[in-house]
């Protein structure tokens, strides 16, 4: 084996995914482990200008990698490596963070740039959400279709939070969570599509929470999350979060994709909440921003 073969079996071996691209801003390698990572094949972003366009990079904040703080631009300009949080587009539709690092590609004589290597790093918490993924699926607290924990599960934390607060201050909010128009995508293009879009939502979401917050499938298309020590400011700056996030999701059907939104309702635990007040607020917020407009945050104290 050669060096250059060498150094090829490591990278095509390794979890993080590594990208080359010519100053043209064609794709020249692109590895394993962004396949992986991504969805897409080398063979589908190989010669590929600017391949970014199919992951649809944005920044944590929302704002697009590509409305003028493109990072391997801004090597190429510079000659700088540069290394930032991102999120982008699974081929399957749903949103996944990343610690993306540019380095400049440099020519024999070590002044021009011929290129970048960016490197890509899953940043969610998957690692250890997985091990406690397969404990709770054993205590059947899972739903297996969204892997989001069922309703029995929603239930068992809610208490424990709500005792938690009443009993030590311990304050949590949550977002009542509803996909618009899912029976329309049902109808439409069938369960089965209707299936991989509650995929794809409860994975985006559930991949930028928090690791001490859950997500929970209540019933149906309708989501709750629990977010744990935040107060009203926070709580409804996570739901818009959110809120976005899905909006940037896209399930793939061929040539074309269905693009999803979701309308939420925000509440922060009060000393006369139950259970079952807390989740009707939500619930009652949810519907008002159903009622609306739909793809948006509706906070209630």
């Amino acid at each position: 084996m050669d060096s250059a073969e060498f150094y090829l079996s490591i990278l095509e071996n390794i979890d993080e995914g590594v990208l080359v691209i010519n100053k043209d801003r064609t794709a020249r390698y692109w590895s394993r482990g962004a396949e992986r990572l991504t969805g897409f094949t080398s063979e589908e972003v190989k010669g590929m200008s600017c391949p970014f366009n199919c992951l649809r990079f944005a920044s944590m904040d929302g704002k697009k990698e590509c409305d003028g703080s493109c990072n391997i631009h801004k090597t190429f300009m510079s000659g700088e490596s540069f290394s930032e949080y991102v999120s982008f587009n699974h081929k399957e539709g749903h949103k996944i963070p990343v610690q993306i690092t540019v380095i400049p590609w440099y020519g024999t004589d070590g002044k021009t740039i011929l290129g970048a290597v960016e490197l890509i790093r899953d940043a969610s918490d998957l690692a250890n959400m997985e091990k406690s993924l397969e404990t709770m699926k054993r205590l059947s607290l899972i739903d297996l279709l969204t892997e989001a924990g069922n309703r029995r599960m929603g239930e068992m934390r809610l208490a424990t939070k709500l005792e938690e607060y009443h009993r030590y201050g311990v304050e949590f909010g949550i977002l009542f969570i509803d996909i618009d128009h899912f029976k329309q995508i049902n109808d439409e293009y069938g369960h089965d599509t209707g299936d991989r879009v509650l995929r794809a939502v409860a994975k985006t979401i559930r991949l930028h929470l928090r690791s001490f917050d859950d997500l929970i499938r209540w019933g149906g298309e309708e989501f709750l999350c629990l977010i744990s020590s935040v107060n009203k400011h926070q709580l409804a700056d996570i739901a818009e979060k959110v809120r976005k996030l899905v909006s940037e999701t896209v399930v793939r059907l061929g040539s074309t994709g269905i693009s999803v939104t979701v309308s939420l309702g925000a509440a922060l635990v009060s000393s006369e909440d139950t259970l079952v007040s807390l989740v009707g607020k939500g619930d009652q917020a949810m519907y008002e921003s159903k009622k609306t407009g739909r793809n948006k945050v509706t906070l209630r104290p």
